[in-house]
Formats: C-alpha cells, sequence, structure tokens
C-alpha cells in the first residue's frame, strides 16, 4: 500500500503508463494534421480522459457501498459487479487482450532501442528483442505490486524527459532545415490520415484499463481524482511541447518516431539507452497487473501471498513462471507477425477508444442500478419492520 501522499504516488505510476511511447509519435502526427487538428485533439481529448476516469472513481465507490466494502479491482470484475459473468468475461478478453499487444509492442521498442544503442553493429530486430527481455527478466520477476514500483515510476519520468531534451537540444542546435514547411491543415488530408493520426492522440490518454487496480491498492481510494491535478496539466503541456517542437523544426519531413530525427551519432545513442530504461519501466509496470492476473486465474489462494508468510516461496515461483511466460509469448507475438506494427495500430484504433471511454460509462450506470436496487430493498426492509412493529 502507498501510505501518506499515496495520490501522489498513483500519479507517477499513471504518468509512467500514460506518458509512454505514444508521446514520440507526437510530431509525425503534426505532419499528418498540421497546427490546428494536432492542437485540437491534445487539447480537447484530455477533458474526456479525465472525465472518464472521474466515472471509474465514483463506480468504485458506488460498488464499495452496495458491495459491502468490496472494490473492483480491474475493469473485469467491475463488469462482473454490475453486468455479470458473460460481461465479464468479453471486457477480461477485451482489456487483457489489448494490453497484452501493448506489451509487446514495448518489446518491438526495446529491441529498437537496443539497436539504436549498437547501431554500428547492425544488430538483428528478432535477437536484439529477445537480448531485450532477458534484461527486463529480474526485475519483472520479482516485483508484484504496483505501490511496489512507486520510485521507479519516478524515476521513469525523469528518463522520458530527458530523452525528449536531447531531441529537442539536438533539433534546436541543428537550427530548422530552409525545406521545411508547416501548414495549420497539412496538405492531402484524408478521413484514414485523420483517423489514424487521431488514433495515436486517442491512445496517449488511454490508461484507465489500469485505473482499477491503482485504486484498489490505494488506502483512500476516494482521493483517486485528485491524481488529475498533477497529471492533467503535465500531461497536455508536454504533449503540445513534443508535438509542436519536432513539427516546428521538421515539420513535412518529421518522422513518426521521435527518435528517427536524430542522425547516427552519441545523441542519437544516449537517447536510445535512456528510452531503453524509460520503456522498460513501462513494460514493468504493466507486466505487474498482467502476471498478477495470470497468477490469480492460475493460482487464486496464493496471488497476495507475501515472500515471509507460509507458502510465500511457492507464491513467488508462480508469480516468476507467470512472468516468465509472458515475456516469451510477447516476444513470440511481436517477432512472429510481419505486419505486427500496423495490426496494433488497428487494434488499439478499435479497442482503446471503447475500453477508456465507454466502459467506463457502462460500468458507473450498472453500479447506480445496483445501488438503487439496493436502497429499494433497504427501504423495502424498513416499511415492513414498521408494519410489524404497528401489528
Amino acid at each position: 500500500m502507498v501510505h501518506q501522499n499515496e495520490w501522489l504516488g498513483t500519479s507517477w505510476i499513471m504518468l509512467t503508463d500514460i506518458v509512454g511511447t505514444s508521446v514520440l509519435t507526437f510530431a509525425g502526427v503534426a505532419r499528418q494534421l498540421g497546427w490546428v487538428l494536432t492542437v485540437g485533439f491534445i487539447v480537447g481529448l484530455a477533458p474526456v480522459a479525465i472525465y472518464t476516469a472521474v466515472l471509474m472513481s465514483r463506480t468504485s465507490d458506488l460498488l464499495a457501498k452496495v458491495q459491502q466494502g468490496s472494490r473492483p479491482s480491474s475493469m473485469g470484475e467491475a463488469a462482473r459487479m454490475t453486468g455479470g459473468d458473460k460481461a465479464a468475461a468479453v471486457v477480461y478478453a477485451m482489456v487483457y487482450g489489448f494490453a497484452f499487444l501493448g506489451q509487446s509492442s514495448y518489446i518491438l521498442v526495446l529491441g529498437q532501442c537496443l539497436q539504436g544503442i549498437l547501431f554500428e553493429s547492425q544488430l538483428c530486430l528478432p535477437l536484439a528483442t529477445a537480448i531485450s527481455c532477458i534484461l527486463c527478466l529480474p526485475t519483472a520477476a520479482s516485483v508484484r505490486h504496483l505501490a511496489d514500483s512507486v520510485f521507479l515510476c519516478l524515476l521513469n519520468l525523469v528518463i522520458i524527459m530527458a530523452v525528449l531534451s536531447i531531441v529537442m537540444g539536438k533539433m534546436y542546435l541543428d537550427g530548422r532545415p530552409s525545406q521545411v514547411s508547416t501548414f495549420a491543415f497539412a496538405e492531402g488530408l484524408s478521413f484514414w490520415t485523420v483517423f489514424g493520426a487521431a488514433s495515436n492522440v486517442v491512445y496517449s490518454y488511454t490508461g484507465h484499463w489500469i485505473y482499477f487496480e491503482l485504486m484498489v491498492e490505494m488506502k483512500k481510494p476516494e482521493q483517486f481524482p485528485r491524481v488529475f491535478l498533477l497529471n492533467a496539466p503535465l500531461q497536455v503541456c508536454l504533449y503540445l511541447l513534443v508535438a509542436c517542437w519536432g513539427y516546428y523544426f521538421a515539420g513535412d519531413k518529421a518522422e513518426g518516431y521521435f527518435l528517427d530525427n536524430l542522425p547516427d551519432g552519441e545523441a542519437y545513442r544516449w537517447a536510445s539507452i535512456l528510452l531503453f530504461a524509460h520503456v522498460a519501466i513501462a513494460f514493468l509496470i504493466k507486466n505487474v497487473v498482467l502476471a498478477r492476473a495470470l497468477h490469480k486465474l492460475v493460482s487464486p489462494r496464493r496471488v497476495d501471498v507475501g515472500w515471509s508468510e507460509p507458502g510465500g516461496g511457492r507464491a513467488q515461483l508462480e508469480f516468476i513462471g507467470c512472468a516468465v511466460l509472458l515475456l516469451v509469448a510477447c516476444w513470440a507475438v511481436s517477432n512472429s507477425i510481419p505486419f505486427f506494427s500496423d495490426l496494433l495500430a488497428l487494434i488499439g484504433s478499435l479497442l482503446s477508444g471503447p475500453i477508456s471511454f465507454l466502459f467506463p460509462m457502462a460500468f458507473l450506470a450498472g453500479a447506480a442500478q445496483l445501488s438503487r436496487k439496493e436502497s429499494r430493498r433497504l427501504i423495502g426492509g424498513w416499511h415492513g419492520q414498521a408494519r410489524h412493529v404497528l401489528e
């Protein structure tokens, strides 16, 4: 548990998941959309993301009252409480399937970072991703609770800021090339161009799938909305800075992957080193959630057993097995599908919006209905007692 200022610790965890690799695509997004649509999407989606996150907090509070203090520990559990087992099965499949594919994409990014660090060696991507998995394994197998990663998350925010500073600093020192052009609305705009670029912005605001897990680990879950006092302004300002800076200096030549705007050299190497550390920590955060979910499925009685408790050694070994299995599966998926990045972009476009913006509304509606039923039941019980006394 995070004890004092726990909402602040939760903020660092959320920023690690949300302000991740998606921010590195914003220069390319601006190239595809132009100034007006880029700024409009970044600013306009922020209040939507905050609103739906607050709905999840209200859902958690309502269900805690109806279920005698029991809060949903995941979107799947929220679906089970509000819609039954069938709804839970669908939500579990969508949310954890989407998260698993996101983990697989992180493996690809880690491999690309390792290739950037060793750019002279021409390391092939399957080998680079395999080495990355081995490097991530010790931490992935040892951290079992999100609250144990607060310091890492704070460090991770500093790391991504350093990565962005290196790239933006190099772009500033090199200056804006004379042939670069920028537009209020990008040339050749089409529905599919706007849809694809906007999906990257939507994805950058969709950390909702992990919010119930964060709330259930808080000592005071009702304080969860406070995290947006820090997250919202920092997130929006950072997104705008990266998008506008990258578009101004690179314009219609901006690359979709921010580090690709750097030539091979020491700046590129150090940016790749720092980005590798950042993505590894972001991978760890999601791995904790997925490995715990798998551990709960395999051995529900030992998922919360600590190392020093009876059966703790076996519980830790089970968790390690789950973490290793996930790493191997992520590596296999990311390297076995030739168009995996495109497939992930499509799935992200189709699933990230519903999971983060529609599911919270459905959960709140279901929780409100349960609350009304409970109120009617209590009122009916009081009326029955009153009649009995009068008779």
